[in-house]
């Protein structure tokens, strides 16, 4: 009898790459970023294309009691109508009253209800609003400690390295001497001069 066990991995489908074993994956719809789990795509966390999150979907429009929040491009959402505040730890900043994140989450915007992360907590990283246990592909964890880490690209430092060449160039110098020898030739010319006296 063989027995075949089958391990579930819940991880995140960002753009279109898994989280946890980078394998090739799709969100539905105008959805970037969503839970991912025995190949299939779950609720939606993050919406393209200018579309607004709401409960796990991505609309065009937010239901009635809500407003657009919009980011741009990329991490839009339906929040409930309200004061916008911050809360952080358990506690607004303006309104002194109580409140409470998500989770892993320390400070996050807060109308009515908890929206988009500004700081995380436990150790975890902030990406687009959200705490995440691991930084997606081509980003890396910035920060120490257990609060305030962040994903971002990485930092390219550039080192310059200076390699000196010394040539040493070894010149030899030949020093030819000519030694000219001269031969003198002396020519001695012996003149002969004859005396005639004559005697009268």
């Amino acid at each position: 009898t063989t027995t075949t066990t089958t391990t579930s991995i819940t991880q995140s489908c960002e753009g279109q790459v898994t989280s946890v074993t980078q394998e090739a994956c799709q969100c539905s719809g105008a959805c970037h970023t969503c839970v991912w789990s025995n190949n299939t795509p779950g609720l939606c966390t993050l919406c393209g294309d200018n579309q607004l999150l709401y409960g796990g979907s991505c609309l065009d429009q937010c239901p009635e009691g809500y407003f657009r929040m919009d980011r741009g491009t990329f991490g839009g959402e339906c929040i409930v109508n309200g004061p916008l505040d911050l809360c952080q730890g358990v506690v607004l900043r303006d309104a002194g009253t109580a409140c409470t994140c998500q989770a892993n989450c320390y400070a996050c915007n807060f109308v009515g209800v908890p929206t988009t992360c500004v700081q995380c907590k436990n150790a975890k990283s902030l990406y687009l609003g959200q705490c995440v246990d691991t930084c997606p592909s081509g980003l890396v964890s910035y920060g120490l400690g257990n609060f305030g880490r962040y994903c971002s690209a990485p930092t390219t430092s550039t080192t310059s390295t200076s390699t000196t060449k010394t040539t040493t160039t070894s010149t030899t110098s030949t020093t030819t001497t000519s030694t000219t020898s001269t031969t003198t030739v002396t020519t001695t010319s012996t003149t002969t001069t004859t005396t005639t006296t004559t005697t009268t």
